[in-house]
Protein backbone atom coordinates (compact mmCIF):
# COMPACT_ATOMS: atom_id res chain seq x y z
CA UNK A 1 0.00 0.00 0.00
CA UNK A 2 1.41 3.37 -0.81
CA UNK A 3 1.38 6.39 1.07
CA UNK A 4 -1.45 8.16 -0.89
CA UNK A 5 -3.69 5.52 0.27
CA UNK A 6 -2.16 5.24 3.42
CA UNK A 7 -3.51 9.34 3.79
CA UNK A 8 -6.66 7.97 2.39
CA UNK A 9 -7.36 5.34 4.53
CA UNK A 10 -6.42 7.48 7.83
CA UNK A 11 -8.58 10.39 6.45
CA UNK A 12 -11.25 7.83 5.90
CA UNK A 13 -11.31 6.89 9.56
CA UNK A 14 -10.97 10.67 10.81
CA UNK A 15 -14.25 10.92 8.37
CA UNK A 16 -16.46 8.37 8.95
CA UNK A 17 -15.43 9.07 13.44
CA UNK A 18 -16.60 12.51 12.40
CA UNK A 19 -19.86 11.82 10.73
CA UNK A 20 -20.42 10.11 13.75
CA UNK A 21 -19.78 12.73 16.04
CA UNK A 22 -21.63 15.37 14.18
CA UNK A 23 -24.59 13.06 13.71
CA UNK A 24 -25.51 13.69 16.93
CA UNK A 25 -26.90 16.98 18.85
CA UNK A 26 -24.03 19.13 20.65
CA UNK A 27 -21.03 17.72 18.70
CA UNK A 28 -17.91 20.09 19.37
CA UNK A 29 -15.95 21.14 15.69
CA UNK A 30 -12.14 20.47 16.14
CA UNK A 31 -10.47 24.19 15.92
CA UNK A 32 -7.08 23.49 14.49
CA UNK A 33 -5.41 20.70 12.71
CA UNK A 34 -1.38 20.17 11.69
CA UNK A 35 -0.23 18.57 9.20
CA UNK A 36 3.41 18.67 8.29
CA UNK A 37 5.10 14.84 5.29
CA UNK A 38 7.51 15.01 3.20
CA UNK A 39 6.69 13.05 -0.07
CA UNK A 40 9.62 11.44 -2.44
CA UNK A 41 10.15 9.02 -5.15
CA UNK A 42 6.51 8.36 -6.70
CA UNK A 43 4.32 10.27 -4.58
CA UNK A 44 6.16 13.34 -5.08
CA UNK A 45 6.01 13.20 -8.47
CA UNK A 46 2.13 12.19 -8.18
CA UNK A 47 1.68 15.09 -6.05
CA UNK A 48 2.87 17.72 -8.86
CA UNK A 49 1.04 15.84 -11.34
CA UNK A 50 -1.78 16.42 -9.20
CA UNK A 51 -1.03 19.73 -9.02
CA UNK A 52 -0.91 20.53 -11.94
CA UNK A 53 -3.77 18.84 -13.32
CA UNK A 54 -5.84 20.83 -11.02
CA UNK A 55 -4.26 24.45 -12.06
CA UNK A 56 -3.12 24.64 -8.21
CA UNK A 57 0.27 26.32 -7.43
CA UNK A 58 0.03 25.96 -3.63
CA UNK A 59 0.85 22.56 -1.78
CA UNK A 60 -1.63 23.27 1.20
CA UNK A 61 -4.48 24.23 -1.13
CA UNK A 62 -4.12 20.49 -3.39
CA UNK A 63 -4.54 18.91 0.29
CA UNK A 64 -7.45 21.30 1.42
CA UNK A 65 -8.83 20.23 -2.05
CA UNK A 66 -8.73 15.86 -1.72
CA UNK A 67 -9.96 16.29 2.08
CA UNK A 68 -12.69 18.06 0.62
CA UNK A 69 -13.21 15.37 -2.50
CA UNK A 70 -13.15 12.62 -0.40
CA UNK A 71 -14.97 13.49 2.20
CA UNK A 72 -17.89 14.60 -0.14
CA UNK A 73 -17.39 10.86 -1.91
CA UNK A 74 -17.44 9.29 1.53
CA UNK A 75 -20.80 11.21 2.44
CA UNK A 76 -22.60 10.58 -0.94
CA UNK A 77 -22.41 14.03 -2.11
CA UNK A 78 -22.21 15.25 -5.80
CA UNK A 79 -18.98 16.15 -6.74
CA UNK A 80 -18.82 19.31 -9.56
Amino acid sequence: MGLIEEVIGLIEEVLNTLKDEFSTKGAKMVEKINIRMDLQGDMANYFILLKKRKGIKNNTELVRILIVQEYDRLMGRQIA
